[in-house]
């Protein structure tokens, strides 16, 4: 695996390089936030939380935990905080909906 990785790297090169990547990077790492928040006012808002899968969000807050270490880890601060604000919104949701259950 590693191998394929190290080739992939050298092929894609001229992309993850590239000042374009790095600034588009910080951008898109910004939609999981974003895509959470709708879900998170709607978990508060809504008049039902049936439907809201618990185990899914606790499963996504595992995932933000990770990238949230990988940030601090590359010293990423933009992943580092869009994970956090990821994590807020996701237990926003989890809390709503086993509160509101």
């Amino acid at each position: 695996m590693n191998a394929l990785l190290v080739w992939l790297s050298q092929k894609l090169s001229f992309v993850t390089d590239s000042k374009s990547f790095n600034w588009l990077f910080g951008v898109i790492v910004f939609i999981n936030p974003i895509a959470l928040a709708p879900a998170a006012y709607k978990a508060v808002t809504a008049p039902s939380v049936q439907g809201i899968s618990v185990s899914s969000y606790l499963m996504f807050g595992i995932l933000q935990i990770a990238f949230a270490l990988f940030g601090i880890k590359h010293k990423d601060w933009r992943m580092f905080v869009a994970m956090v604000l990821s994590i807020v919104l996701n237990m926003i949701v989890v809390i709503a909906a086993i509160a509101r259950s």
